[in-house]
Order: structure tokens, then C-alpha cells, then sequence
């Protein structure tokens, strides 16, 4: 792969597979959390929708693998009864195969958004999301043809701060301040 062909990739499977070994465990938890919040409105449990949470947090140093396994188990009910989004989107959560996580993924998108009341009518809307999620992985893995070489002094007290309010309100508006 190239650069080029990295910055212009529909194919986040193939992204992934050229990642190799070189994602963090951290980012691919991440990332298959990201998937989860795409198809957000297909998750109509609180269970599920706890798991995927506990996920991110757990990714961000912020939950024991205690409490996940807790939360984990309970979402992990609701699948047997109910077998559409909630049960596709807690594996993409939880599932750690790093070779695959990439099929994982799109795959929680697809499956989630076919069933039925999902919203996809066509091949076409397939495709839409195959290219957002492949967005996805540029935002979260970066371009491995330009790694960011981060300098110390950009790391100011009100920098951090600013990165942290962004981080957890999740209003990224002042993004461009950073």
C-alpha cells in the first residue's frame, strides 16, 4: 500500500490487514467502539449500550477488567433474547482478534444497519458506510506514511485541559483551537 492509495482507501479491512501487528490494543478497542457508536441508534438496551461505554472506558484506562467482565456478561444476556444490533455490536466490543478486527468491525456496521429497521436499502448504502468507517480508521490509527513526531512543549497545562473537556464532552467544536 501506498500513501496515496492509504489517504483514498474505501476498505477499512484492508487498512487494518496492512496495520498488521503495529495497532495498540488500546486503539483497536477504540476503534470497534467507534463502530459501535455508528450504529448507536440500533442499540435499544441499556445493557448494550453499557458494555459498548464500559469498553471505551476500560480502553482509556478507566475501567478494571473486573468491571467489564461484569457489564460484559449482562449485555452478553440480552443477545440470547434479543440476536439483532445489541448482540452484534457487543462483539465487535469485546472481541479481541486483533488479525480480524477490521471484518469484526464493518461487519457489527453491516449487520447492525441490515437488520431490519436498520436503514440500509441498497448496495449502495453499503458502500457509503464501507467509506466512513475506512474514515474512521484514518482518524483513529493515523497515516502510518507520516507518523507525528509529538513535541513535549506542545503539552501545556491548557492544551491538556482543553484535549480532556474535548475528549469527555465530546464536542469537538474546538478541535481546530488545539
Amino acid at each position: 500500500m501506498t500513501e496515496d492509495v492509504w489517504l483514498a482507501c474505501p476498505n477499512p479491512d484492508r487498512m487494518l490487514e496492512y496495520l498488521g501487528g503495529t495497532a495498540s490494543e488500546r486503539k483497536l478497542r477504540l476503534f470497534a467502539y467507534g463502530c459501535c457508536r455508528r450504529v448507536w441508534h440500533l442499540l435499544t438496551d441499556a445493557d448494550s449500550r453499557a458494555a459498548a461505554e464500559a469498553a471505551e472506558r476500560f480502553a482509556d484506562g478507566l475501567e478494571r477488567k473486573g468491571q467489564l467482565a461484569s457489564v460484559r456478561s449482562r449485555a452478553r444476556r440480552v443477545t440470547f433474547v434479543q440476536r439483532g444490533a445489541a448482540y452484534i455490536a457487543w462483539r465487535a466490543a469485546f472481541e479481541k482478534l486483533r488479525s480480524v478486527i477490521g471484518s469484526i468491525a464493518l461487519g457489527t456496521v453491516y449487520n447492525a444497519a441490515a437488520h431490519p429497521g436498520g436503514g440500509w436499502s441498497d448496495y449502495s448504502d453499503i458502500e457509503k458506510e464501507s467509506v466512513a468507517v475506512a474514515s474512521l480508521v484514518r482518524d483513529i490509527f493515523g497515516n502510518p506514511f507520516r507518523p507525528v513526531a509529538f513535541d513535549a512543549a506542545w503539552r501545556s497545562d491548557t492544551a491538556v485541559s482543553l484535549a480532556k473537556h474535548i475528549y469527555e464532552s465530546r464536542d469537538f467544536s474546538a478541535m481546530p483551537i488545539l
